[in-house]
């Protein structure tokens, strides 16, 4: 599930990458899949979603997001080039 600010529409973000962002010792990354996961996660988080996008925090925030998008795209390269080998050798 992604979420963005009404400020910035066409920035969008997936709502665990925000909340690890901003509680990262409660939420972990993970997709949201059922409609009742995705209402649990807003209704109980709302107020640190809405401060993730505030125009004071979201500079923060989305230096610490583009951060953990670039660690997981070096992650899947690597599990890439992994997976490559391997059928390589066969």
């Amino acid at each position: 599930m992604h979420v963005a600010s009404e400020r910035l529409p066409d920035e969008w973000h997936e709502l665990s990458a925000i909340l690890d962002v901003m509680e990262p010792d409660k939420v972990r990354r993970h997709s949201v899949i059922f409609f009742q996961d995705a209402i649990a996660l807003l209704r109980d988080h709302m107020d640190r979603i809405k401060e993730a996008f505030s125009p004071d925090r979201y500079p923060q925030v989305k230096q610490q997001l583009e951060h953990a998008y670039r660690y997981e795209m070096a992650v899947t390269r690597q599990v890439q080039n992994e997976i490559n080998r391997g059928l390589g050798a066969l």
